[in-house]
């Protein structure tokens, strides 16, 4: 793996970047058929809560500004988790404060070894027999998932581990000619196998988004900027709203149709609403996936956070994006907000935004990335 260094990586660089190599390989086996202990992923979340902890302490600089955050982290993190049953904001919260010892650009180029490397051995272990795969039905159509839980798994896998691919190689200058028939094999291999619709289009995008984003490198409108630096929060706001509108207007034609191009993502994200409502800090919501009887699965990823991680979470997700966004456009780099314009638009379909497995861009917050987007020259500043 060829990293980004001057000399040499820094002690806490380098521990960071191997506990997130390992925590990035335990997450992304859960989503396998492997039958193994999720002690693993326990293991890997206890190892990065001490090493976050040991280097943000032994910091010679800003001791209580990273006690604060640490402390504020864990708080938030443990409230989600009484609510909601789940650990994804402490992971998150850890990974984020580890990502300032880090370059984004290294984090990027370490997701996209490791999830390559976890996702070749998964599928070579269910082509040698080793392990099973969930087939699903969709009508006549057979959906494949090759060792992964359900085949939307693995085609999230593929969408993140390109779109890390297109944020590197556009940071780098590099030329996707050899990768457009690349991004064109693995697309036609998620819509053939894993009839995967939604998620091949989102793939695909990225092909001429390439052409799009050299495009306002030279010249962008307002109304463009606008969208780039706001997009997760227009796409999570316009979710919500339609969601409030198809449950006053149930028999509504144009929202119906929209629903069945969207698999009826809007039907169970309006069941989900109407069975548990909005809570500031989550709440425990029973899913069932694949051929299950009484198969109920919010995709969107907007729906999926405000009911089970609350309305706090989605509003700090929005912030932590827009902040993002606002910073890179600031310095006129658009490479960032246009590749969160992309994930905003997947996660109206798919559920990974909060998800450390599948969205690595939300370690950018507070990576340490040279005059590149980052909160953390802001925190340098401070003076506590």
């Amino acid at each position: 793996m060829k990293l980004e260094i001057r000399n040499k990586l820094e002690l806490s660089e380098f521990a960071y970047l191997i506990v997130f190599s390992f925590f990035i390989f335990s997450s992304i086996i859960t989503y396998s058929t492997l039958n193994m202990s999720r002690i693993l992923i326990y293991f890997a979340r206890v190892i990065m809560l001490l090493v976050v902890v040991f280097f943000k302490i032994k910091s010679s600089s800003n001791k209580l500004l990273n006690i604060l955050l640490l402390i504020c982290f864990l708080f938030l993190a443990v409230a989600i988790k009484l609510h909601s049953g789940r650990w994804n904001a402490l992971d998150i919260g850890m990974l984020m404060i580890g990502a300032s010892n880090a370059k984004f650009i290294n984090i990027a180029k370490t997701y996209r070894l490791v999830a390559t490397i976890t996702i070749v051995a998964i599928m070579l272990m269910f082509f040698l027999g080793l392990i099973d795969e969930n087939i699903v039905y969709r009508g006549s159509v057979v959906r494949h998932s090759f060792g992964f839980i359900y085949a939307t798994d693995l085609v999230a896998l593929f969408f993140y581990i390109l779109l890390a691919d297109f944020y590197i190689c556009n940071y780098e200058n590099k030329k996707f000619t050899y990768r457009y028939p690349i991004y064109v094999i693995i697309a036609l291999f998620s819509y053939k196998m894993c009839d995967a619709r939604l998620g091949t289009i989102c793939i695909l995008m990225m092909i001429p988004a390439v052409l799009y984003l050299k495009r306002i490198r030279k010249r962008i409108t307002r109304i463009e900027e606008l969208i780039l630096k706001y997009s997760i929060s227009i796409f999570a706001a316009f979710t919500v709203i339609l969601v409030q509108i198809y449950i006053l207007y149930p028999r509504n034609k144009f929202i119906e149709r929209m629903d069945a191009l969207l698999s009826y993502r809007l039907y169970y994200s309006k069941i989900g609403v109407l069975r548990y409502g909005y809570k500031l800090f989550g709440q425990k919501v029973e899913m069932h996936g694949g051929d299950s009887k009484d198969y109920f699965f919010i995709d969107s990823s907007y729906m999926n956070i405000i009911l089970v991680y609350g309305v706090i979470s989605l509003i700090c997700v929005c912030l932590i994006f827009t902040y993002i966004t606002k910073i890179s456009i600031k310095k006129c780099d658009y490479l960032l907000p246009f590749v969160i314009f992309m994930i905003a638009v997947n996660s109206f379909v798919g559920q990974q935004l909060l998800d450390i497995a599948y969205d690595v861009f939300l370690l950018s917050f507070l990576s340490k990335d040279g005059n590149k987007i980052s909160m953390y020259n802001l925190i340098r500043r401070l003076k506590l």
